[in-house]
């Protein structure tokens, strides 16, 4: 009987991807555009143990490598997003891999809901 050991597993997402990082007190730094050049050199590279899971391939990551990367996905969406993000806020949807955490949890809640939750705002204010 054939049995597999691993699989390589190859993604070029150009400037789709998204994801966060999350430091040691929980806290999320999201991004979204290209991957980190750490997951591979155009798109995402990972040989991964089908057994254990264990991702073979990996290098250690320091921590000024994903400053870096945040830092320069910053800029990045500043300069080249500018358009984007002016359609999205004039009622355009996002992509979920554009969203900030707090758009998503919005993106799932049902429409009375999301009525409800801004009827309470209002009431707040």
């Amino acid at each position: 009987m054939l049995s597999f050991k691993k699989i390589k597993f190859y993604a070029k997402c150009s400037d789709l991807c998204g994801g966060e990082f999350i430091d040691e007190n929980g806290k999320e730094y999201y991004f979204d555009g290209y991957p980190p050049s750490f997951l591979g050199d155009n798109g995402i590279d990972l040989e991964i143990d089908l057994k254990t899971g264990q991702i073979l391939n990996w290098k250690e990551v320091e921590d000024s490598e994903i400053l870096e990367y945040l830092e320069f996905n910053e800029e990045d969406k500043r300069e080249d997003h500018e358009d984007d993000i002016i359609e999205d806020t004039e009622g355009g949807v996002l992509p979920e891999h554009r969203m900030t955490p707090e758009q998503k949890r919005q993106s799932k809640m049902s429409f009375s809901d999301w009525l409800e939750e801004i009827e309470n705002k209002k009431e707040k204010e």
